[in-house]
């Protein structure tokens, strides 16, 4: 691969937590409210799209509530959920990606079974979701952690995947893929990045003459959309603090910056000190050519 330059932004904290509003107009929101999704494999992913199909579903002021939250919070299983369908691409619809409205009474992990008397149909059956739900990602097979494990093993022995990258392209394989969000090149590496908006993808291509509409990806619209508050997504960075215990800075990851935004006295493996703020997303895990001062 040949190396390429981009030219990034900073998004410094200061003495400051970074408020949202500073990098995304959240528009109509009754106030300041948020939703958090849990981490805990597939279960937390489940669960999400559970939750989310209610959230949407449910009104409040005459909009589905979660079109009403300013931000959205994920970490792990439930990032596996919130990413896909905060970009998910036209050609699949909303209740495609959750499955349709179930009432609670009416869920069964089973469908009807020969000789029962209530052969009425259930939408809520692992078996009748539809192709391109969620639900299907936990449910196929090879999503098994048995399965995850020998396919890790190809990848870094066939594809000299690094170690350090094993688990984000097996979650991009799995989860990613099914939806052209992960378009990966020979050695699996991804050749599209994300950003918001139609506004914030004109700017990073104007500033990155070498990217274009094609492979900068945005969060979905349209009119049978329901609004998507602003992502974040948490993850971590093993650090240096002088011990020998290597601990974890936590990360945000957003559409438009990612970077740990507290300043903790540690360094990254590079020897530079972590934290206070973030960058463009798209640089965040490349090498700085021209790094501030202080």
């Amino acid at each position: 691969m040949t190396e390429e330059q981009w030219d990034a932004r900073l998004y410094p904290t200061s003495d400051r937590a970074m408020r949202i509003d500073a990098v995304h107009a959240p528009g109509d929101t009754p106030g300041n409210v948020g939703i958090c999704f849990s981490g805990g494999g597939s279960r937390a992913l489940a669960a999400a799209m559970g939750q989310l199909r209610g959230l949407c579903r449910l009104q409040a002021n005459g909009r589905p509530l979660y079109a009403q939250a300013r931000a959205v919070a994920a970490v792990s299983g439930g990032s596996w959920c919130l990413a896909p369908f905060t970009f998910l691409p036209d050609a699949v619809s909303d209740t495609d990606f959750l499955g349709a409205w179930c009432p609670p009474e009416r869920l069964n992990s089973r469908p009807p079974r020969p000789g029962f008397a209530d052969q009425s149909p259930r939408p809520g059956c692992v078996e009748d979701l539809p192709a391109d739900c969620i639900g299907q990602v936990p449910a196929n097979p090879a999503f098994a952690l048995s399965r995850l494990s020998v396919e890790s093993l190809e990848l870094a022995r066939r594809d000299a995947v690094r170690a350090d990258l094993l688990w984000q392209t097996l979650m991009g394989r799995h989860v990613l893929q099914r939806y052209g969000l992960y378009r990966p090149d020979a050695a699996w590496t991804p050749t599209t990045t994300f950003t918001w908006d139609a506004a914030s993808r004109d700017a990073l291509c104007s500033a990155n003459p070498g990217l274009d509409s094609a492979t900068v990806l945005i969060a979905a619209q349209g009119a049978d959309r329901v609004e998507r508050p602003f992502l974040i997504c948490g993850s971590a960075q093993v650090v240096e603090d002088g011990s020998a215990r290597r601990p974890l800075a936590p990360v945000h990851i957003t559409p438009v910056f990612t970077g740990v935004l507290a300043t903790p006295p540690a360094t990254d493996v590079n020897g530079r000190p972590v934290g206070g703020g973030g960058v463009t997303s798209l640089a965040f895990a490349t090498r700085p050519l021209s790094p501030p001062e202080g």
